[in-house]
């Protein structure tokens, strides 16, 4: 968003992702929202930067997707029109002699070996000086357009003297190379249009911008409206977003860090969030997920929000102001409840974009883990996990790692597995419906033939905290385990109770037991014609449940023979949640439908028509039983709802198996719903937004 007078009124900018949007605002209110159509798509995290120029206003912005687009000057004649110019590009050139570029490579990435390069890079010998590769490429048929030479240096190992001919020249195919030189030649060199992820003009001048180049992410500037520009030397730090604000300070930021330039990038400062934990260690970070840079905070203020928080700002210090605050507006994904020695419960979350939090009185404080205990540190961002009944035992999950718990998550002990597990569930004690017995289940899914039959028992010590290492929390997932980016692998992990991840073409799911409470695994592939992606458990009988989209099967041996798919009738829709009471009553939620329950076993289902109005526009919702499985929570989120003006978050809750409803949403603002997780009779509802929230007394 940005805020603007055009036409001498105050107006709203707006990045849609397809165009701009644009709204006045009015003394008292604000006008409806209209669109400007851009050339192309905008991603959805550039900047919209803003400069008026003798009364007239534009924008300058990338258009394309993330890794890079073209460069726009959008001059705004109107709320639903522009001027778009562009792409801006480089002029056309014709030079007369060679140039020469200390410390530039023109074959940075090109080569896999010495002698083995990509189209264009044709490697020409070994030469002792920078003059005798430069003779070679006077020689060379046909003439080249560029060189680079790798000098002597042996800090270039076998690169060391090797010169190469290149058959094109781009302004932009530079790249900065200690021990490395290299020449274009005379002659024409075609202008290039400006490849950008990120763009912002100065505002006190249209000519002076400065923008992130895609897929090299680092930073260039021009001032002269995009006729010549220049990295900027001074600054060789990744870079995706780019600011110039009032003042005429420069900022980057990206996952190295947030950086300014209080002198025109002649230098370059980082700037650094400090924390202090509850023992007293200072935590000084750079690094931080950035998402963008806010121009314009309560008025000329800047702030770098990040997956950890807002941060703003201080202009006498280097120090950014946190405005993180507490768990209370944290990314949580999961709630692990256990009682404690000290009478109260023990509240362990994954978090996104932190590692695991633990609060030892039930929320009321927060802490980590003490020296000596066994941590699930190296969990890092991401996973999630349950606690069973008031045992004291938990289960975690993350990526190919697993975790247990006997004390209530004070320590823990991890294990390893061919993919990602989900779908956990667990056996309770004869005449309980929350203790456990001892046997639990879980699924995961790995390409055919590539797991079969196999077994994982969890380790404490070197599990969970490697011995040199104690529980940290400002290490995140990046640090933590380099090199396994969930977001480039389809995006977070997130844990539904009960749920797997959907399996990819081509994978067969597994299904996992455990007969000490998830401490060691066994695991064999299940047939073709059961593929499930949920698993539940009737807390009352034998009965293990497992379900896909399109099939309900049961198993009475512990998963060792199944059910055909049911046939029962009014069995319909696309299934996406079970939920059982008994052997007689149980729930499954639908896929965009109203969910279904059945009184007699899984012999006929029927729609609970009193909460039809949550489905009317196609939502899919979970459920949560309570304990004693009296009262049925439906919990999540509408999507949908914002583009009709509505809020879309549902908390409903029913206390007679479906046929009458209260709506418990109350003061809810996240859209992000998670997991809904019962402990006696309190409620907890996790959200990635507003943390853990909890209703008390919900059963009551």
């Amino acid at each position: 968003f940005r805020a603007l007078k055009g036409g001498g009124e105050p107006y709203l900018l707006a990045n849609s992702e397809h165009g701009i949007l644009t709204r006045r605002r009015a003394a008292k209110a604000f006008s409806a929202w209209q669109r400007i159509e851009s050339p192309g798509g905008i991603a959805n995290n550039d900047h919209l930067s803003v400069v008026t120029t003798g009364g007239r206003t534009e924008v300058l912005t990338c258009i394309g997707g993330w890794g890079g687009g073209k460069l726009y000057y959008a001059s705004l004649d109107a709320p639903t029109r522009a001027t778009w110019s562009g792409p801006l590009k480089l002029p056309d050139r014709n030079y007369t002699g060679w140039a020469t570029y200390p410390g530039q490579s023109l074959i940075f990435g090109r080569c896999s070996s010495p002698t083995a390069c990509g189209e264009g890079v044709r490697p020409i010998g070994v030469f002792d000086t920078l003059g005798a590769c430069q003779a070679a490429v006077n020689k060379t048929s046909p003439p080249p357009r560029g060189y680079t030479y790798q000098s002597k240096d042996p800090t270039l190992g076998g690169y060391a003297g090797h010169c190469y001919a290149l058959s094109a020249f781009g302004p932009f195919d530079l790249h900065p190379q200690k021990g490395v030189a290299s020449g274009r030649a005379p002659g024409f060199v075609a202008g290039e249009e400006i490849d950008c992820s990120n763009a912002a003009v100065d505002p006190r001048d249209r000519d002076h911008f400065l923008f992130s180049r895609g897929g090299e992410f680092r930073t260039y500037e021009s001032r002269d409206g995009g006729r010549t520009v220049s990295r900027v030397a001074s600054h060789d730090v990744g870079a995706f977003f780019v600011l110039i604000d009032s003042q005429g300070w420069y900022y980057t930021a990206t996952q190295d860090g947030a950086f300014v330039s209080r002198d025109g990038g002649v230098g370059w400062e980082a700037l650094h969030v400090v924390m202090h934990s509850r023992d007293g260690r200072r935590i000084d970070r750079v690094p931080h997920d950035y998402q963008r840079i806010v121009p314009d905070f309560r008025g000329d203020g800047i702030a770098f929000p990040s997956d950890q928080g807002l941060h703003i700002l201080n202009r006498s210090s280097d120090n950014l102001t946190s405005a993180v605050g507490d768990m209370r507006n944290t990314m949580a994904l999961s709630a692990i409840l256990s009682p404690n020695e000290q009478g109260s419960r023990s509240l362990v979350v994954n978090l996104w974009d932190w590692n695991v939090g633990a609060s030892w009185d039930d929320g009321a404080t927060w802490a980590g883990w003490a020296k000596g205990e066994a941590s699930p540190g190296s969990c890092g961002e991401g996973g999630g996990g349950q606690g069973m009944g008031r045992s004291r035992k938990a289960i975690m999950f993350h990526r190919n790692h697993f975790y247990n718990s006997s004390d209530g998550g004070r320590n823990w002990a991890r294990g390893n597995l061919p993919a990602p597990m989900g779908a956990f569930v667990y056996v309770r004690q004869p005449g309980s419906r929350t203790e456990p017995a001892g046997a639990c289940f879980a699924l995961f899914s790995a390409p055919a033939g590539q797991v079969l039959r196999g077994r994982s028992r969890s380790s404490a010590g070197g599990g969970a905290s490697s011995p040199d290492r104690d529980y940290s929390p400002e290490l995140d997932d990046e640090q933590e385990e380099a090199g396994e980016d969930e977001e480039a692998a389809g995006g977070p992990q997130l844990y539904s109770p009960g749920l797997l991840a959907p399996p990819r073409a081509g994978s067969v799911v597994h299904l996992m037991t455990s007969s000490d409470f998830g401490g060691s695994w066994s695991w064999a592939p299940l047939q073709p014609s059961l593929q499930p992606t949920g698993l539940e458990v009737d807390p009352t009988g034998n009965g293990l449940y497992a379900f896909n989209a399109d099939c309900l099967s049961v198993s009475s041996d512990q998963g060792r023979s199944w059910s055909p798919c049911s046939q029962a009738a009014g069995l319909t829709g696309r299934l996406h949640q079970l939920l059982v009471v008994n052997t007689r009553v149980m729930f499954l939620t639908r896929v965009g439908a109203v969910p279904l329950r059945t009184t007699d076993g899984g012999q006929s289902w029927h729609e609970l028509g009193g909460c039809a109005h949550l489905f009317k526009h196609g939502a899919t919702l979970d459920g949560s039983l309570s304990w004693s499985g009296r009262t049925l929570v439906l919990h999540g989120a509408d999507l949908g709802a914002i583009g009709r003006g509505e809020y879309g978050t549902a908390v409903w809750r029913s206390t007679n198996d479906g046929d009458d409803w209260t709506d418990e949403t109350g003061d809810l603002v996240t859209i992000s719903p998670g997991p809904g997780v019962w402990y006696e009779d309190d409620f907890y509802l996790v959200t990635r937004g507003e943390g853990v929230t909890v209703k008390r007394q919900f059963e009551r």
